[in-house]
């Protein structure tokens, strides 16, 4: 097929070459729109394609992000009002004490040893516990007794607990024999008559279990991303903690229309975007969608966002559908005035090569109508002044003929008459032969030198033969003369 068309181009250079200059024009011009057509609304398709994707995943990363921070939040504020419920609980247990040594029944010393073993019996999460520091920074309660009596005012969260003596907290903290700092959080609350900071602190990955899918589940299923695009949050074993559709899940073994594990992929890399083929039961066939994950280890959760991506170039099918309407109508539009152009410049030449063709056969009273002063009207004035200059030739050569004919009758007459003469010396001459005289048709008898001298153009000169010499000269002529 390709060889085909290699040995069919010849043909077609040629029938373009000699194609009318209108089709030429419509060729041309028409090839030449379509091509910077394509190349302007392929380069808009492709740059608004980008600009799509690119608002795709901002979007979703945007609401991946901020269900992130709904979760942390929700999280932060389950932490904060468990610590502070227990801090207020031990500071309840804390006051009664004090109030029976008040009333005198234990003793002060009594009071804080009691309260002690209450602070120090109860445990938070999986490691964390109850202590108390006096607002100099020394500690009065502590799970380690080593520790008691010491001035740890020097770190930066104890020196946050003294400015504020009130309130919750979080900070970074590593014990020895760790390579990483982990997240803890504290709730502390002042008893003043003791002067202790009754804290207490725990690690935030300890408090998963505190943390509700109710608190932030409504707001993450109003979420929606093109038309059926939705959030959902997933543990590390697969389980479905929010969905739109079917909580309560294990997805760990989904597969999408390619047999792919998915969902095991976004546990294993936890951060990150896939897009995969998802074909949905009332549906005929498999759309590609796109999902943006992120991972909280803190509460092993991974918050996803996705949607079909279809939905997101919905507009850019509608601005293909537009741009391939406009280039058909440009078109359209296009031909009849292309049509009209070629006219305009066609009709004026074509009307030169008959007006030329007329010339060639002998009309040199041809001219071309003055119509305007651009090229086609320059060209018109240079072929009427060269038709004027044709006529003017044509009229001195016609005067020329005329008086060449005249010279011509005239030498031809004179060449008549003289070759009639010459044909009378070509007749029968009658000669007298004694004196050597000529009769003329009149009977006249003539010298021979007159005689061809009337009928010829010839001259005579005179001369002596040698026999005349010896003849009439016999004195004077001598042998050697010969």
């Amino acid at each position: 097929m390709n060889l085909s068309l290699f040995r069919s181009m010849p043909l077609i250079s040629n029938a373009f070459r000699n194609a009318p200059l209108r089709i030429k024009l419509v060729a041309v011009y028409s090839c030449l729109f379509t091509v910077v057509l394509l190349l302007s609304t392929g380069t808009l398709y492709f740059l608004t394609k980008k600009n799509i994707e690119r608002n795709i995943e901002s979007e979703l990363h945007n609401s991946t992000t901020a269900i992130l921070n709904m979760v942390q939040t929700a999280a932060n504020l389950s932490i904060r009002s468990h610590l502070q419920a227990i801090a207020g609980k031990n500071k309840e247990i804390v006051t009664g004490l004090y109030e029976k040594a008040l009333a005198g029944k234990i003793s002060e010393s009594e009071a804080k040893n009691q309260a002690t073993q209450i602070l120090l019996s109860q445990r938070i999460g999986d490691t964390g516990y109850i202590y108390c520091l006096s607002s100099e920074g020394v500690l009065q309660v502590h799970p380690k007794p080593s520790l008691i009596g010491k001035n740890i005012s020097s770190y930066p969260f104890i020196q946050q607990q003294l400015k504020k003596k009130d309130d919750y907290i979080e900070y970074e903290w590593q014990n020895p024999g760790e390579s990483v700092k982990r997240s803890k959080a504290l709730y502390m609350t002042y008893f003043k008559p003791w002067d202790w900071i009754i804290s207490a602190s725990s690690y935030r990955e300890e408090f998963k279990d505190l943390i509700s899918a109710e608190d932030f589940s409504e707001s993450i299923m109003n979420l929606r991303f093109g038309e059926t695009g939705y959030s959902y949050v997933i543990d590390s074993k697969g389980n479905l903690i929010v969905h739109p559709a079917q909580p309560n899940t294990n997805i760990y073994d989904s597969r999408d229309t390619e047999g792919r594990y998915f969902i095991r992929q976004m546990i294993q890399e936890k951060n990150g975007r896939i897009i995969y083929p998802w074909k949905n039961p009332n549906e005929t066939a498999p759309r590609e969608k796109l999902v943006i994950f992120n991972y909280l280890p803190e509460y092993d959760m991974i918050v996803a966002s996705s949607s079909y991506l279809e939905e997101f170039y919905r507009p850019l099918t509608i601005i293909r559908y537009i741009i391939v309407a406009s280039a058909v109508l440009a078109i359209l539009l296009l031909l009849p005035f292309t049509m009209w152009l070629a006219d305009l410049i066609a009709k004026p030449l074509k009307e030169v090569a008959d007006r030329f063709l007329s010339a060639g056969k002998g009309d040199f009273s041809v001219r071309l109508k003055i119509l305007s002063g651009d090229e086609i009207g320059r060209m018109a004035t240079g072929f009427n002044g060269f038709m004027d200059h044709l006529e003017h030739y044509r009229d001195e050569l016609e005067d020329l003929n005329k008086n060449l004919e005249t010279r011509v009758w005239e030498r031809t007459a004179e060449l008549k008459k003289t070759l009639d003469h010459v044909k009378t010396l070509k007749g029968l001459i009658p000669i007298c032969s004694g004196c050597k005289k000529i009769r003329d048709d009149s009977g006249y008898w003539q010298q021979i030198e007159a005689y061809i001298s009337e009928h010829s153009d010839a001259d005579f000169s005179h001369g002596i033969c040698p026999d005349c010499i010896k003849r009439l000269y016999p004195d004077l002529y001598d042998e050697n003369t010969q």
